[in-house]
């Protein structure tokens, strides 16, 4: 949202106080429409679906994502907890009270996944084997999952929380800075076992290997900046045998191991996600603006063999869009057994946005596709009622182009790594 200037804010108009001043605005602006949206919209969803007959309760679970799946539900736990380790079925991790995990074993694997460089870990803020800090809290011990809570002033004042599930593979972790920050970079660091690994991110609209065109990379060989990369919903990290995905809610950026601003550094096992900072130091707002509260919400995920786009893309979507659960209040526009608007004939296809069209729903529901895949592919798309009409149209929901449907349905070719935009129709 405020990609154009934030990392300079040096325009010869607006001061960068007014800059930052307007950054909160615009921010508290789309969190409050936003959030009144969702109240609103999932205690509407539960005004339409029908009661489950014979119950005095009841729920419903609704899927943001384009693919069936699992995630938190209440069933029979496997999960051990002590003061500075945590273990379920999947991993046994160590815990510092500084928020540091310096021991990630993953049994499915049989693979010790942390291995420190320059005397940094895994979700390091530079404390290494630090262990200054109050006693290590163990939280909501459930059915469901636990969480550890580390609170400390080293190396600045901060909070982690880290969670693990029943029968889950994904760790979560919530990392808190609760003071203000100078400009020098503050990050959290993540040093992996793996050799001669392999680096992938997510950009705007792309997927990237981090290495130079030279090595077979997507950066430029010369006139480039490689010390801080993009993150946006994930970044994997692998070798030939094992690797590791990062799923990232919060943070814009990250630099690869020892990276500078003309070298990039894509031997070193390490990445190192940007919380903060004044990175150029002429420029910049100044201080964070004088906050004191920044949140940085991360996942992990161990995996075998080399990095795989559809699988490190849907672990990330699936952290970072959790199912949405409530109560039901008794309608009849749902039977309240299951319902999907939309069903694709390809589950590898990833709907990236679904909503109605700029100029409103009469002007039909835009959907957004990403084919992450390196091959081009056709897919099927219908709705719960007929397509009666489909369109190709630009990002920005010009220049339609008709698509033919057949028994109303969409057949849509999607090119390789490419996002696709199209105008649908339903039968009313």
């Amino acid at each position: 949202m405020y990609f154009e200037h934030d990392w300079t804010a040096d325009g010869p108009h607006i001061t960068r106080k007014q800059r930052a001043d307007w950054q909160k605005k615009t921010a508290a602006v789309f969190n409050a429409y936003v959030d009144t949206l969702y109240t609103c919209s999932a205690k509407r969803l539960g005004q339409l679906i029908a009661k489950v007959p014979g119950s005095n309760e009841s729920f419903y679970v609704f899927n943001p994502l384009n693919w069936a799946r699992t995630d938190y539900s209440d069933y029979p736990s496997s999960l051990v907890v002590s003061d500075s380790t945590i273990e379920n079925q999947f991993y046994h991790i160590k815990f510092t009270r500084q928020g540091v995990i310096t021991s990630l074993y993953d049994k499915i694997n049989r693979q010790e996944c942390v291995k420190p460089f320059d005397q940094l870990y895994v979700n390091d803020l530079g404390s290494g084997l630090g262990n200054q800090g109050e006693p290590i809290q163990i939280e909501n011990k459930g059915a469901v999952s636990v969480s550890l809570l580390a609170t400390s002033y080293k190396p600045i004042k901060h909070q982690t929380r880290l969670t693990l599930f029943a029968n889950s593979d994904r760790i979560e972790i919530e990392n808190y800075i609760l003071q203000n920050l100078d400009a020098k970079p503050v990050t959290y660091s993540f040093s992996l076992n793996l050799s001669k690994p392999e680096v992938w991110h997510e950009e705007a609209g792309a997927i990237l290997r981090a290495k130079t065109v030279a090595k077979g990379g997507h950066y430029a060989d010369v006139a480039n900046r490689v010390d801080w990369l993009a993150m946006n919903h994930f970044a994997d990290m692998s070798d030939a045998s094992h690797g590791m995905i990062i799923s990232n809610r919060d943070a814009y950026f990250m630099k690869t191991g020892n990276s500078t601003s003309t070298q990039l550094d894509d031997s070193t096992a390490q990445l190192k996600v940007l919380a903060a900072a004044q990175v150029d130091h002429a420029l910049g707002i100044i201080n964070q603006d004088g906050d004191s509260y920044f949140e940085h919400f991360l996942a992990l995920k161990p995996h075998r063999d080399g990095y795989k786009p559809m699988e490190s893309i849907r672990f990330a979507l699936q952290h970072q869009n959790p199912m949405v659960a409530q109560k039901i209040q008794g309608g009849s526009a749902y039977d309240g057994k299951q319902f999907s608007l939309f069903s694709f004939s390809d589950p590898n296809a990833v709907i990236w946005a679904l909503k109605p069209a700029e100029e409103g729903i009469e002007q039909g529901i835009i959907m957004r596709v990403w084919n992450v895949a390196d091959l081009n592919k056709t897919v099927t798309i219908a709705a719960n009622t007929p397509i009666v009409k489909g369109f190709s149209t630009t990002h920005i929901e010009t220049k339609d182009q008709v698509v033919p449907l057949e028994k109303g349905k969409l057949n849509a070719d999607l090119g390789h790594h490419r996002l696709h935009t199209f105008r649908l129709f339903l039968a009313k």
